[in-house]
């Protein structure tokens, strides 16, 4: 079944992107007013059991549901620990409960790649890596800069402006805009006719600088000397992003066109990770590939199915062009995306990426689930105040961190909650129910036997 491959495909390459997604590049949407009552009914559970299931709700009707699973220690010392599953489209009213429920919580560690530049240098860093973590940085600045520059069509005038604008934005350029010497990055603006070197435009007044016509902003760092010009290690650092030349941008990413192909929402667009509570923790994008390399992976694959100007993200947004435009082969694609979604494997995701995609895999789940295990572990021995920590994280990511949870740190299954993802209704979909049947049994079969070829490999 042509249409049912061609979504498979689709569907892991979503959940491929998604665990690469790079932290903060999206705005938060609006409020959602939907009441968040798709809660399901409390019950235990055992480690290893899925985190995604589907339930038949009546003939014509069934639904994807996620699980929110919560930890304990014995002693009753230290946090409740709660593993939240993540999908990266779904129903809108799922993005509703799960923002509810993780703002009451005192701390959410939640994934997203960080940027290149955006590990955490040692206090013995040489003034070698110093340099090199702030031309990574230097450079992230310049791209979030052009990225905001060319999706709203005005020219940002400063980095606080930035993150008063773009919320998510804020807390990764906290990080990103200082250098490996712990001085600030900053930008300015300057025309057509200055030169972007030296201390030229620094006498300026912020009253100046607002009204400069210029078409162009560069982006620095003085270096180790935290003074304009030098040599070596002193020497000034910087980017120079020209003005877009065209209008506001309209272009979404392939997970964006995927959820409005489906009738579903985004992730990155449906929630907030803004807020006070929520602390991101990953690793950087430099790390990946290093730790891919290391281990004999390759993530080029990966990183450029990333670039919206792909190859691989064109030919996604074609097909999900005519996916949109046909009521049809919208809803057999929605019930294909739930079966695969329902039956992904992220070691089958690892092989179907060829030769290296086990070791990339194991970089992508266990290496990053690590980092959560890390500063949970801070938490417990410098935070006696939190009392609840959830970890937000995709689906495939659950079995190895509640293995290490229970592992190194001693905790035991507590009770579990299941949310609705993603409804699916034949009536709705404009589809009979023997119809639905035939589409949900046909997708499943080809799900597995991906998940099956995959694993031969």
């Amino acid at each position: 079944m042509r249409a049912t491959a061609i979504t498979t495909g689709l569907a892991m390459a979503s959940n491929l992107w998604a665990d690469l997604a790079i932290r903060g590049m999206d705005e938060p949407a609006a409020a959602v007013t939907q009441p968040a009552n798709n809660t399901a009914s409390v019950a235990n559970f055992a480690i290893g059991d899925s985190y995604l299931r589907i339930v038949d709700i009546g003939p014509g009707e069934a639904k994807l549901q996620i699980a929110n699973k919560s930890f304990v220690k014995p002693s009753g010392t230290g946090p409740v620990v709660y593993l939240t599953g993540a999908i990266h489209i779904a129903d809108a009213g799922f993005y509703t409960s799960v923002q509810s429920m993780l703002d009451t919580m005192d701390v959410v560690l939640f994934e997203g790649v960080r940027p290149k530049g955006g590990s955490r240098l040692p206090a013995d860093a040489t003034d070698e890596q110093r340099e090199t973590a702030t031309k990574d940085r230097v450079e992230m600045v310049a791209s979030i800069v052009k990225a905001v520059w060319e999706a709203s069509g005005t020219m940002p005038r400063s980095l606080a402006e930035i993150g008063e604008a773009k919320p998510k934005l804020e807390s990764m350029l906290e990080d990103l805009a200082v250098d490996g010497w712990g001085n600030p990055i900053a930008i300015e603006v300057i025309n057509a006719t200055s030169k972007p070197a030296g201390n030229a435009d620094d006498s300026k007044t912020a009253t100046e600088k607002s009204s400069n016509a210029g078409n162009s902003i560069r982006v620095f760092s003085h270096g180790k000397d935290h003074a304009a010009g030098g040599d070596g290690h002193s020497g000034d650092v910087e980017q120079i992003v020209s003005a877009p030349k065209s209008g506001p941008s309209k272009n979404k990413n392939l997970q964006e066109k995927l959820a409005k192909a489906f009738g579903l929402s985004y992730q990155g667009e449906a929630m907030n990770t803004s807020k006070p509570n929520w602390r991101s923790s990953d690793l950087s994008i430099d790390q990946i590939i290093k730790r891919a390399k290391e281990s004999g992976g390759d993530a080029s694959l990966l990183l450029s199915m990333l670039d919206g100007n792909s190859v691989l993200a064109k030919l996604g947004g074609f097909v999900l062009g005519f996916i949109e435009a046909s009521p049809a082969l919208r809803a057999t694609m929605k019930v294909t995306l739930v079966e695969v979604l329902a039956n992904a494997d992220p070691q089958a995701s690892g092989a179907a990426l060829g030769k290296g995609g086990g070791a990339l895999m194991k970089v992508i789940i266990e290496d990053r689930n690590d980092v959560v295990l890390d500063d949970l572990a801070k938490i417990m021995a410098g935070e006696p105040r939190v009392k609840t920590v959830a970890a937000f994280y995709g689906a495939g990511h659950m079995a190895d961190m509640e293995k290490k949870l229970v592992g190194r740190y001693g905790y035991e299954p507590g009770e579990v909650v299941w949310i609705d993802a993603v409804l699916l209704n034949a009536e709705e979909m404009g589809i009979n129910e023997k119809d639905f049947a035939k589409m949900r049994k046909s997708a499943a079969a080809s799900a597995k036997g991906l998940m099956k070829k995959t694993d031969k490999k």
